[in-house]
């Protein structure tokens, strides 16, 4: 099975490769959401540096953290799960694939 990858916008005919799909796109998503989490973290670090730390200001960059963790874990997981089983799937195919010395007698040269 060597299926090219859909491209945006497009719904792959074979559904697991439409399944892989729509888990690397839940992937990009839920990265995005955990590096905004530590964009905004580093964001009011940066605030809290120049108008001076407080406890409010601590508990928001926690909390900022903690979002960006919990999103961006499992983003990365799913990607590379996702990306690894397609690299599974290739190397598959190609084990099965034949080689050039296994096609069998013909012309001699």
């Amino acid at each position: 099975m060597n299926a090219q990858a859909p491209t945006p916008g497009e719904t792959p005919a074979d559904p697991v490769l439409a399944g892989r799909a729509r888990a690397l796109h839940i992937a990009k998503r839920l990265q995005r959401v955990g590096y905004i989490g530590f964009a905004a973290a580093l964001v009011v670090f940066f605030i809290g540096i120049v108008i001076g730390l407080d406890d409010a200001t601590a508990t928001i960059i926690v909390v900022f953290l903690g979002v960006g963790s919990l999103f961006l874990l499992p983003g990365i997981l799913l990607a590379y799960s996702v990306k690894g089983a397609a690299r599974h799937e290739e190397d598959e195919a190609a084990v099965r694939r034949p080689t050039r010395g296994d096609r069998g007698p013909g012309p001699r040269s």
